[in-house]
């Protein structure tokens, strides 16, 4: 499956239901995080592969390009809502011994050039107002912001569970 078909992503986005497992779906614009959406780890690399196979077809890769290929049939955008959720996601996931954006443009089957990383920016830009989320005011805007969407990114884990035993022991908790 690939975003190329005409109601494709639409029909992903519901198969998923997106809708009934997001707990922050409710929420104002503004307010809401991705990482209280419980899909599980295979699905979230199923959902990669997707995002993989529609983005290498696209020459050039930029935004208006996949916008060409993928808004005419797509006025909804589920393209990008479903590559945003990709893409943070791929974040929480991520072991971190690449960076964000060498490891992403690896998973994805992209070179990672500067082009290539903003016409990424371009669509997380928009996905992150389609869907309302909550977004950073740190530097590294799109990075923090797809970090901040799950809280604590799974490779730092395990040192917070370290942190809250060791408060939880000073305090007598």
């Amino acid at each position: 499956m690939t975003f190329s078909r005409p109601g494709n992503a639409e029909r992903l986005w519901g198969q998923l239901q997106i809708e009934d497992y997001w707990g922050h779906y409710d929420r104002s614009p503004g307010q809401r995080f991705l990482g209280s959406i419980r899909i599980s780890r295979k699905v979230v690399d199923q959902l990669l592969h997707i995002v993989r196979s529609s983005f290498t077809h696209v020459q050039p890769f930029t935004f208006a390009a996949l916008e060409e290929r993928f808004g005419g049939h797509d006025p909804q955008n589920y393209w990008i809502r479903l590559s945003t959720l990709a893409l943070s996601e791929y974040a929480y996931y991520d072991e971190g011994h690449t960076g964000f954006w060498e490891g992403v443009c690896n998973r994805l089957g992209l070179q990672r050039t500067q082009g290539v990383e903003n016409t990424l920016r371009a669509v997380l830009k928009k996905g992150i107002k389609l869907l309302g989320l909550v977004e950073t005011q740190q530097s590294n805007y799109y990075v923090s912001t797809l970090w901040l969407q799950s809280g604590i990114p799974q490779q730092n884990l395990e040192h917070f569970a370290r942190l809250l035993q060791d408060i939880s022991q000073d305090y007598g908790w």
